[in-house]
């Protein structure tokens, strides 16, 4: 079985060139003078060798799907808007669960658990008011420059996250909270407020067309 990442973000599927290497028996690239021009979230070109038809197989469910075959990228599979757009994908982050062509085959997301950041302490947000929340970043997570977006979680608590950019420090950092209702919302210790993610693994992850 072959993990791929589903990013909304990107406009096109890609395969990287180092998978395409590992495999056997895959259909020839076609190289031609009409390759798409890709870039990272920074802006950054992307090396685009050619493109592939593959066919992805969910629960016995082919679908065939044309791929930008990249030099460089940090997933062997990345399932982009046109895959997404063109299979009716809907994507449930409470269930974590994708689902294709109205429900007809669905498969589970992989739990993010090891990207979430939790509280330090127990904590009162005033009502109709901002605050700097302290929290862990999992230590598998590494350092450097990491953007911050919010959990799922926070969807019953009556708060709002902020996405920001952080660096990390001794897997700490903190989150910039907002509780907008006219009650004063109470944190847990240890409640996931937000997932970090790695800046380089955006820059290679997340692309546009140019």
């Amino acid at each position: 079985m072959q993990r791929a990442l589903i990013d909304t973000g990107a406009h096109y599927s890609c395969v990287s060139m180092s998978f395409m290497k590992r495999s056997h028996s895959l259909p020839k690239m076609i190289k031609g003078p009409n390759q798409k021009r890709l870039f990272t979230a920074d802006g950054k070109p992307l090396t685009v060798a050619g493109t592939i038809q593959l066919t992805i197989n969910i629960h016995g469910l082919m679908i065939p799907t044309t791929f930008q075959v990249i030099k460089s990228l940090n997933h062997d599979i990345i399932l982009g808007m046109n895959f997404l757009t063109d299979t009716q994908a809907n994507i449930d982050l409470a269930k974590g669960e994708i689902t294709l062509y109205d429900g007809l085959v669905g498969a589970n997301l992989v739990n993010p658990e090891e990207n979430l950041l939790r509280t330090v302490d127990a904590l009162w947000v005033p009502a109709r008011s901002e605050a700097l929340i302290p929290v862990t970043v999992p230590s598998r997570h590494g350092s450097g420059l990491s953007i911050i977006e919010p959990s799922i979680t926070l969807s019953g608590k009556y708060l709002a996250l902020a996405r920001s950019i952080v660096t990390p420090k001794g897997n700490r950092t903190v989150c910039k909270v907002l509780n907008p209702s006219t009650y004063k919302c109470r944190g847990f210790l240890e409640t996931p407020y937000g997932i970090s993610v790695n800046s380089k693994d955006i820059n290679r992850q997340r692309y546009g067309c140019g």
